[in-house]
């Protein structure tokens, strides 16, 4: 097998890349060990986040997601729930920080709106009665499913198809001088060497692994978040707590159920990371404070996603950036090998158009990116 661009990795960052770089015209091959989604992506809280969540604290991050929150509503309607957010405060604390959220929402340009609590309260009966402030903002839910099969048909229609192979483990890179020639790839069926003119690491929380089978090395952090899924819907609109990221503060509508999340524990173990029951009592605990049936609703089931975070020398991973990094690995020998880390689903769009933008500097192909524009 031969193409020009190889993808490893196919969550919601693989599957833009490989929509981004189909488009531009750039035969491409996406492999994964799994299926598609089957890593984080396919276990987030769904939240389609407006940024207003990271303006006090990553004000990059938070402009990053308003900017592509306009734009996935725009060009992929049918995967997007426009259930808009607001943000309680409840508390004395809550109270105190309104101020500040308010204005670090107006300078990063999303558009905070405060409401009466009691139109709030007539809309949204199960919240907390007590609620003192609330603000309004465009949150959403995201069907990530959906969002990953309208990236493959649309990566599969173009004029130069891409090809998808699920369950297909990296198990080797053949190297000659400073460039990749081929991947070694292993199914159920054997094994199948893909030659390859450029490389791009996107395999989330493998990346590190992925980076170390090619000989680079990757510094991330590993971020566990546990999620509890409730049988009844709590609430119309995305609730969150106003007051600076922690555990228990967002609890996401889904067409029937509600997702409350999440908790943030730094893990050394990607693949079989468990929700602890104090996890659970956490989330409950805090949840109930936005809305007082959290204590007593009945909870279908629970999980939990590994988020990969950019860097690993915060002493928590609540300290560490939400924002994506691109390493280009020139510099250990590998010209045609780029790794892309960190980041969120709802920026998934954004960083597909960076990585296949340096493909394209380093191929020396001249084609925009025409994803921001295009339906699918």
């Amino acid at each position: 097998m031969k193409t020009q661009l190889l993808v490893i990795g196919a969550g919601a960052t693989g599957m833009g890349i490989a929509r981004d770089a189909a488009l531009r015209g750039i035969k491409t091959i996406v492999v994964d060990k799994g299926a598609i989604g089957s890593g984080t992506s396919g276990y987030f809280h769904g939240l389609l986040h407006s940024g207003a969540r990271y303006v006090t604290n990553d004000a990059d991050a938070a402009r990053e997601c308003i900017e592509e929150n306009i734009i996935l509503k725009r060009i992929a309607p049918s995967a997007i729930h426009e259930t808009g957010g607001l943000f309680l405060a409840i508390t004395e604390e809550d109270c105190n920080f309104a101020p500040l959220f308010y204005l670090a929402c107006k300078a990063v340009g999303i558009p905070a709106e405060e409401l009466s609590p009691d139109m709030v309260l007539a809309k949204e009966p199960l919240v907390n009665p007590t609620l003192k402030r609330v603000f309004s903002v465009p949150d959403g839910y995201i069907n990530g499913k959906k969002m990953l099969e309208l990236n493959k048909l649309s990566a599969e229609k173009t004029q130069t198809p891409a090809t998808f192979l699920e369950h297909h483990e990296v198990v080797k890179f053949l190297k000659k001088d400073s460039r990749i020639e081929a991947v070694v790839v292993k199914d159920e069926s054997g094994e199948k060497t893909i030659e390859c003119d450029m490389v791009i690491n996107a395999s989330g929380i493998w990346a590190s692994q992925i980076g170390a089978l090619a000989g680079a090395d990757i510094q991330m952090t590993a971020d566990k978040g546990a999620m509890l899924v409730t049988e009844e819907k709590l609430s119309t609109a995305v609730l969150n707590r106003c007051r600076p990221p922690s555990d228990g503060d967002i609890l996401v509508p889904t067409a029937n159920h509600s997702i409350m999340g999440t908790t943030s524990v730094k893990t050394d173990d990607i693949n079989t990371h468990v929700v602890e029951q104090w996890e659970i009592d956490r989330l409950i605990k805090e949840g109930s404070v936005m809305v007082p049936s959290m204590a007593t609703t009945v909870i279908s089931t629970t999980y939990s996603g590994v988020r990969t975070l950019v860097g690993s020398t915060a002493s928590t991973a609540r300290g560490v950036s939400r924002s994506f990094k691109l390493i280009d690995h020139k510099e250990e020998g590998m010209d045609n090998l780029i790794s892309m880390i960190g980041g969120k689903f709802t920026i998934y769009r954004k960083m597909a158009e960076v990585a296949v933008d340096a493909v394209c500097e380093k191929l020396k192909i001249e084609s925009p990116c025409a994803t921001a524009n295009k339906v699918m």
